[in-house]
């Protein structure tokens, strides 16, 4: 079960927002180390999002990204980050 935090609902609410779906929580891929350092040391939880689809070929040498999905995984990272502001104020 996901433990859903605030800032994970902020993220889900900027997620639909954006991309007008709901995000899909998958595990899968390579693993980040730094991710469960954070976790143990810091003791923080992280949110790792994806902004690819699975035919643009990841690490490869013919690698691709659509332009419009960075775009748009750009203007989710920065609302998000721009969403602790505001609940600071």
């Amino acid at each position: 079960m996901i433990e859903i935090s605030h800032q994970l609902q902020d993220f889900q609410l900027l997620w639909r927002k954006i991309w007008n779906v709901k995000p899909v929580y998958k595990r899968e891929g390579g693993s980040i180390p730094i991710v469960s350092y954070m976790s143990d040391i810091l003791g923080i939880q992280s949110i790792l999002s994806g902004f690819a689809l699975p035919d643009d070929r990841a690490h490869s040498p013919n690698e691709r990204l659509n332009l419009d999905l960075w775009e748009k995984g750009v203007k989710t990272v920065i609302n998000f980050i721009l969403s602790f502001t505001e609940a600071a104020d």
